[in-house]
């Protein structure tokens, strides 16, 4: 396998799996028919130059190692190995003789990120150019969460479309500066014989205790399936106006007043006022780490008191200093908050609703010409989670609800999405003497 720096020969020795990798290993173990599995694609309307784009695939794969590493028993333990004989070419699927390409092709890719994965058997990250129309593709890319995060996922696909583009344009391109995967791992491990460790984990033992039992917004039960039910909408300019508004009246932006709306929600719906929200965060404190592949994502929680006299700013203001401690403290592992709390290994991976904060870079340059990145699955949904993405032109905003096939039916999620975007309106729109508790929740149109 090709040096990310000057392209000589590597290899790599088997080396364990790290803090951030063992709870998605076990968990996977334990329920091998739900992928643990990211997917994202790009749509590129515009000519593709599929040879140049699977070469520039092959060159960023061999720069980041993240898709050539494998899973490998030692002693009935798991290892990691970047196994440097692996070929794994970007692939081509054409769509255009079906009767709707573009449905088709959605649904596959639906499909292909469903499937259950071997961490010993399988391919653990996959790349397809799917092409729906005369100048329109599919630009797909699929990895096992434990190869890759959501900015590791990222990082790769933006490095294939900087190599393409300057191959495109016949120039030389950057330098790769990323870290080795194993220089990720003793980072992770140095980081968990120092003092900063022991310091978060005092940090983390005052939020976790006594946690209350997840706020849900149905009673049902059932195991967790994939794909989640998903319901997307774009706010309008009108909602967004308010939000905007509200956060230039409270001196902050539009994430910490939908945490809080939506913490607010969740406390009105089920009367439970101790509201605990679980936050991806990336947990790329490096600059080194921001540019390298792998997976390094953990999972906090963000717990606030909803007290139904308080004033929406208050709110606000508690889950802004909630986010800020949060991310000082990223590192702290979930499995370990959880292990503190139990003594025993964690379930699944969440303290209650999540909250992903998607606010991403949407564009990317392939050439002369640019695709439109989109986010197809973070992962299984145990019960809801909620998704914040930038919208289409890049100055809206769209919230998502995804949910747990079992527990939510469609038009039921629908119903709650549709709720909360209303009450968000309410909530940035009220008099600033107007409490909580006082909001209208059942409002219909």
């Amino acid at each position: 396998m090709p040096d990310a720096a000057d392209g000589k020969a590597t290899s790599s020795t088997p080396f364990p799996l790290a803090p951030s990798q063992r709870g998605l290993f076990f968990a996977q173990q334990i329920s091998p028919e739900v992928p643990y599995t990211i997917a994202q694609y790009v749509d590129i309307r515009g000519p593709l130059d599929f040879d140049v784009l699977v070469a520039a695939a092959d060159r960023a794969s061999r720069e980041l190692l993240s898709p050539g590493l494998v899973i490998i028993d030692r002693d009935g333990e798991p290892y990691q190995v970047v196994d440097p004989t692996i070929e794994d070419a970007l692939r081509y699927r054409d769509f255009r003789a079906c009767s709707d390409p573009v449905e088709a092709a959605r649904r596959y890719m639906v499909e292909r990120s469903s499937r259950p994965i071997d961490l010993y058997r399988d391919r653990l990250i996959s790349a397809e150019a799917l092409q729906v129309a005369d100048g329109r593709y599919f630009w797909l890319s699929v990895a096992h969460h434990l190869v890759l995060d959501g900015h590791g996922a990222m990082t790769l696909m933006n490095r294939v479309a900087e190599l393409y583009t300057h191959a495109i344009r016949g120039t030389e391109a950057p330098r790769s500066k990323a870290a080795d995967l194993r220089e990720l791992y003793a980072a992770e491990d140095a980081y968990r014989a120092s003092a900063r460790f022991e310091s978060d984990r005092t940090y983390w033992a005052q939020r976790v205790a006594h946690l209350p039992e997840p706020a849900r917004l149905t009673d049902r039960a059932g195991p967790t399936r994939v794909p989640p039910r998903h319901v997307r909408h774009e706010m309008t300019l009108e909602l967004l106006g308010h939000v905007d508004a509200a956060a230039g009246r409270w001196n902050t932006t539009a994430v910490p007043i939908v945490m809080a709306a939506f913490a607010a929600f969740l406390a009105r719906m089920t009367g439970q006022l101790d509201i605990v929200l679980s936050l991806p965060v990336a947990v790329r404190t490096t600059a080194v780490a921001k540019r390298s592949g792998g997976t390094l994502a953990n999972v906090v929680p963000i717990r606030v008191q909803v007290e139904p006299t308080a004033a929406a700013e208050t709110l606000v203001r508690q889950i802004q200093a909630e986010i800020t401690g949060a991310l000082r403290h990223q590192r702290y592992r979930y499995e370990d908050m959880y292990r503190d709390m139990t003594g025993m290994s964690a379930g699944s991976a969440g303290f209650g609703p999540i909250v992903n904060i998607m606010l991403f870079h949407r564009e990317i340059v392939l050439g002369d010409v640019t695709g439109e990145y989109n986010v197809l699955s973070t992962g299984p949904v145990e019960d809801l989670s909620m998704s914040i993405y930038p919208g289409i032109p890049p100055h809206r905003l769209r919230i998502d609800f995804e949910a747990n096939p079992f527990r939510y039916e469609s038009d039921e999620l629908e119903r709650h999405h549709d709720r909360f975007l209303r009450y968000l309106e309410t909530f940035t729109t009220a008099s600033p003497d107007m409490a909580i508790g006082d909001h209208p929740i059942l409002r219909v149109p």
